[in-house]
């Protein structure tokens, strides 16, 4: 698999803006490429883009009796395609937030800014809401409805309807997040172990270099990470208790 350093040197570290590189198949339904933010490789992202009549989001969780379990070992235990970390969890390991793939992880929300956003596929259609702000029936339906496929309680919010959340913390780390574009398809990106950005330059290119409209902050820092089959190993610092699997359907 490609290193950081590897896609560096091969799409031209410099540092003038560059166009970003095009997308490159993975699979029937699954796209892979760099993301470069302001246009330059030495500020890195990694992004997987899925259309999900063709792909699926599971819920991955360590084998061999472990705690915790990197990026690559997921991909490589469980057989997906493309692994990223998910959302939060507690001192205990315990997931935070509602958390729903095919069966519920966690069926309790939880409370906070940080948890503001709720991401529901169901069928084919995503959508995102301000959790804390929907009606309890709007908040029902989405929770119930008998097509849905997965669900994900997270924040914050960095995109809604093509505009910047406001009000957002101003401090860098290495940021992983969920969104979705106006054809319905699902990109998840991991920034890379040497690049920190903030909330509003993720929001900029969200926006206007990816062209998305809706999008969710996912658990950063140092959990932080990605792998790509064939692709790209993108490590974090620390292991995860949890993880999100892209699997065809």
């Amino acid at each position: 698999m490609r290193s950081t350093l590897a896609l560096w040197v091969l799409f031209g570290q410099t540092g003038s803006a560059l166009a970003e590189p095009a997308w490159r198949k993975v699979a029937d339904g699954l796209e892979y490429r760099p993301g470069w933010v302001q246009n330059k490789p030495q500020q890195l992202l990694h992004l997987v883009r899925l259309q999900p009549q063709k792909m699926e989001l599971r819920v991955l969780k360590p084998g061999g009796g472990l705690p915790k379990q990197r990026s690559q070992e997921y991909l490589k235990q469980s057989g997906a395609l493309a692994v990223f970390n998910g959302g939060y969890f507690d001192t205990g390991d315990q997931v935070l937030g509602l958390l729903y793939a095919g069966h519920w992880v966690q069926s309790k929300p939880a409370g906070g800014s940080a948890f503001g956003g709720v991401f529901s596929l169901i069928g084919d259609k995503p959508s995102l809401h301000p959790i804390f702000q929907i009606s309890e029936e709007e908040y029902q339906g989405l929770r119930n409805a008998p097509d849905l496929r997965f669900m994900m309680q997270c924040g914050p919010r960095l995109l809604a309807d093509g505009q910047p959340v406001a009000g957002l913390e101003k401090t860098f780390s290495r940021r992983t997040a969920l969104a979705y574009d106006e054809q319905g398809r699902l990109i998840l990106l991991a920034s890379a172990p040497a690049y920190g950005l903030s909330f509003s330059q993720l929001q900029a290119y969200l926006r206007d270099q990816l062209k998305v409209k809706w999008a969710l902050n996912l658990d950063g820092g140092s959990s932080t990470q990605c792998s790509v089959k064939g692709r790209v190993d993108n490590p974090g610092y620390s292991p995860v208790p949890y993880a999100l699997g892209v699997f065809a359907r």
